[in-house]
């Protein structure tokens, strides 16, 4: 397995760990949530018991969640590793279900818009789009890969990015991607 090195996209460092997303902890953390605000399992559920269930609370007093759109929560104890905000994207009803390709698009996209309002100016992203129906590595990779450099060529206040996840194809994909993107290798 080859190590994927780091790629400079604009101002943009793009780093790529074949990890538990926990383990690469960031200013600002996104992280994939149901619109009932449970957090119960994957990294929604690591992210709870690492920063407390006073996440979920804000999460869940939120009032109504809509699937498509984000929200930016305190981060708990997870404080204490640097991270300042926790980027929800919420990309299903509930609990378990599928999520559908255009909520996971929507949502990520949302929460890159908000975190560029913030102070943040480092992010660690897990895979993303792998729950959705019928989708291949390579898709899912693309919904990450796309909307990021989309995101960085406009203009972003991110200085470092990590993507994080378990599936060394997953990662090979997003890395691809970006240098199709105009991604430089560092």
């Amino acid at each position: 397995m080859t190590v994927l090195r780091d790629l400079r996209l604009g101002a943009t460092r793009v780093g790529f760990r074949e990890d538990d997303p926990l383990e690469h902890p960031r200013e600002a953390m996104y992280v994939s949530v149901n619109a009932r605000g449970v957090m119960a399992s994957g990294l929604a559920g690591a992210l709870r018991l690492a920063a407390g269930s006073d996440l979920e609370r804000e999460l869940r007093s939120r009032g109504e969640l809509l699937v498509g759109t984000a929200c930016l929560l305190a981060p708990g104890r997870l404080a204490e590793r640097g991270v300042v905000t926790v980027a929800c994207g919420i990309t299903t009803t509930a609990p378990g279900s599928p999520p559908k390709r255009v909520a996971v698009e929507h949502a990520f996209t949302k929460a890159l818009d908000l975190l560029n309002m913030t102070s943040a100016r480092s992010l660690t992203i897990p895979e993303i789009g792998i729950r959705v129906p019928g989708i291949e590595f390579a898709d899912a990779a693309g919904i990450l890969a796309l909307i990021l450099s989309a995101r960085i060529r406009q203009g972003t206040r991110l200085h470092e990015v990590v993507i994080a996840g378990l599936h060394h194809e997953y990662l090979r994909q997003c890395h691809a991607l970006l240098i199709r993107a105009g991604a430089m290798a560092e």
